[in-house]
């Protein structure tokens, strides 16, 4: 006979497993070390570093510019009839979804204007002057 395990995690709901699917988030510290600004300090920084640090900072600043305000806009502009109208709890942690919407979309998607920004960068970073 098994042993009851006391931390068995129960059976999971639809809603859950597609939590589940979402890819994993970085880790608090590191978090924490990019908001504090110091993350990676004290090593030198390659070509390729250099790259993705500016395509992250491109795609926030796409996010939040330019994919952030047209989710907030739709979400605005729903006339959805009292059964499914949001709750307060939706209306009150609304800007949180369309940040964390917004940042997921521009990591996901291809757009053009990342790419465009991610390169003036790049090319301004190596200016001097």
């Amino acid at each position: 006979m098994r042993p009851v395990d006391s931390f068995a995690i129960p059976p999971r709901g639809p809603a859950e497993m597609a939590v589940s699917t979402l890819p994993a988030a970085p880790s608090s510290q590191q978090d924490f070390a990019a908001v504090l600004g110091r993350h990676g300090v004290g090593v030198a920084i390659t070509r390729q570093d250099q790259l993705e640090r500016a395509r992250t900072a491109a795609q926030d600043f796409v996010a939040v510019s330019l994919v952030q305000p047209v989710l907030d806009e739709a979400r605005e502009s729903s006339m959805a009839a009292e059964p499914f109208a949001p709750s307060a709890a939706e209306k009150h942690f609304r800007a949180l979804q369309d940040a964390a919407l917004a940042q997921r979309i521009t990591r996901a998607a291809h757009f053009p204007l990342v790419d465009r920004l991610a390169q003036t960068l790049v090319r301004r970073g190596g200016e001097t002057g």
